[in-house]
C-alpha cells in the first residue's frame, strides 16, 4: 500500500450525463449491439452504465480523500485548455515534456486527425470518432431519473453539480 501512496495518480472524469449520452450513441451506432437503436432510448441499458459510473466516481472519490497525490481532471477543463492541462498533468508526473511536443501530440490525436483516417463511407458506423453535432438530447424523463439516482447514490461528485440545474450537452471540437 505504501507504493500506491507514493504514486502520482491522475483521474480524468466527465459529466456522468455526457458520458451516458456518449455511450448511448456509441452503442447505438455499433453493429455489436443491434438491439440498441438510436430512435429508441429505452433499448439502451441506462441503469447498467449508470451503475458503473456511480461506482467509478465513488471509488475514485474515496481514493482522492486519502491519497496524498491524486489529481482529478475534469474533461471540460481539459478541452478548454488542452495544452495547459496536459502540461499540468505531465508536471504532476514530474515529466519534462516540452510544450511543442504536447502541441504536436494533441494535433496528431485530435478529433479531426482521427476522423481523417476513417473513410467517409464508414463515418455513420464508426464508434471510435463521434461525428454528431447534437448534444444534450436525453429525454427529460430519463435525465430526471439519472439525476435522481445521482442525488441519492453519488457520494463523491468530483466537482460536478448534479442538481436539477446541472449543465451538460457541451459540444467539444
Amino acid at each position: 500500500c505504501r507504493k500506491v501512496k507514493n504514486m502520482n495518480v491522475v483521474v480524468v472524469v466527465r459529466s456522468i450525463l455526457e458520458s451516458l449520452e456518449g455511450n448511448f450513441f456509441k452503442v447505438g451506432n455499433s453493429s455489436f449491439w443491434p438491439e440498441v437503436t438510436l430512435d429508441d432510448e429505452d433499448s439502451f441499458n441506462w441503469d447498467r452504465y449508470l451503475d458503473d459510473d456511480i461506482e467509478f466516481y465513488n471509488s475514485w472519490g474515496d481514493v482522492a480523500t486519502w491519497h496524498p497525490r491524486c489529481l482529478i481532471v475534469r474533461y471540460h477543463e481539459l478541452k478548454a485548455d488542452q495544452v495547459g492541462t496536459l502540461k499540468a498533468m505531465t508536471d504532476f508526473w514530474k515529466l519534462d515534456i516540452p510544450l511543442e511536443c504536447l502541441e504536436e501530440a494533441l494535433k496528431r490525436t485530435s478529433k479531426k486527425a482521427m476522423a481523417d483516417k476513417v473513410p467517409k463511407d464508414e463515418h455513420a458506423t464508426n464508434s471510435r470518432v463521434s461525428y454528431r453535432k447534437e448534444r444534450g438530447v436525453i429525454s427529460e424523463s430519463r435525465k430526471k431519473h439519472i439525476l435522481g439516482r445521482l442525488q441519492r447514490e453519488l457520494i463523491h461528485d468530483l466537482g460536478y453539480d448534479y442538481s436539477d440545474s446541472h449543465e451538460w450537452g457541451h459540444v467539444y471540437e
